[in-house]
């Protein structure tokens, strides 16, 4: 009983008045930040996991199903439109935009699960590292995704539904030495202010009670069914084998 209290007090906050949030907190929507970056849209969804067909292989799409959802991470922002000079963009075929180098998503997320009949708060974390971002003003577009398996391994006695996820979202530049912007996620009604002080809960060295860290096990787009999915439609993840300097 004081375990299923805790956990409801962990998403429980003080209720904020109207008149101490934002427009973006009572709605999620747009912002613009002081660094020129503008947020327009995050969401954790679940999502079947993508069918390709492959004519000479028997397990093709066209006849084999699953149930099996994944837990999709995504984000549409719009980086601040930068030009460079013509000077130092001459032959480079840059179109006259800056790059930002080296940029790296970091996701957590929070929902409720079970280790044998003990009932936890599972937290589930990744990062995906952007060889470079164009700062042209435009839409992009980030997703991660958290595996069918971890879902199931660590289950509710229900199926899991989109509004049992919290997710906090970072983007840093220069190998995570700066802050770029940080935003949150869910489907719940809650602002993003109260959404802060959730997480806030499991940071720092002490962790409260019925708790467990899963680790790193939320995957990068290029490690996942997603690899080859509208592959134009994101920015390009650093390879692995980079040596830039």
């Amino acid at each position: 009983m004081k375990l299923y209290l805790l956990l409801i007090c962990c998403f429980t906050v003080t209720i904020l008045s109207v008149s101490d949030l934002s427009a973006m907190d009572r709605k999620y929507g747009r912002q613009k930040l002081s660094n020129g970056f503008i947020l327009n849209k995050a969401e954790v969804n679940l999502r079947p996991t993508p069918r390709y067909r492959v004519d000479n292989y028997k397990s093709s799409a066209s006849n084999y199903s699953t149930n099996a959802r994944w837990l999709e991470i995504s984000l549409n922002y719009m980086p601040p439109r930068l030009t460079s000079s013509k000077k130092a963009t001459k032959g480079r075929g840059s179109n006259g935009y800056r790059w930002l180098d080296d940029v790296t998503m970091e996701v957590r997320v929070l929902f409720q699960a079970y280790v044998g009949t003990r009932k936890v708060m599972a937290e589930a974390s990744g990062t995906v590292n952007y060889w470079s971002i164009k700062m042209d003003g435009a839409q992009h577009y980030a997703i991660m995704l958290l595996h069918p398996q971890i879902l199931e391994r660590y289950g509710l006695k229900r199926a899991y539904k989109k509004d049992d996820f919290l997710a906090m979202i970072s983007f840093y530049s220069d190998h995570k030495s700066k802050l770029l912007f940080r935003t949150y996620a869910t489907h719940r009604k809650y602002s993003q202010k109260q959404i802060q002080e959730i997480f806030k809960r499991y940071s720092g060295r002490l962790k409260p009670a019925g708790y467990i860290d899963l680790g790193d096990v939320i995957l990068p787009r290029n490690k996942t069914p997603w690899a080859f999915v509208q592959y134009d439609k994101y920015d390009m993840i650093n390879p692995e084998s980079d040596s830039r300097r």
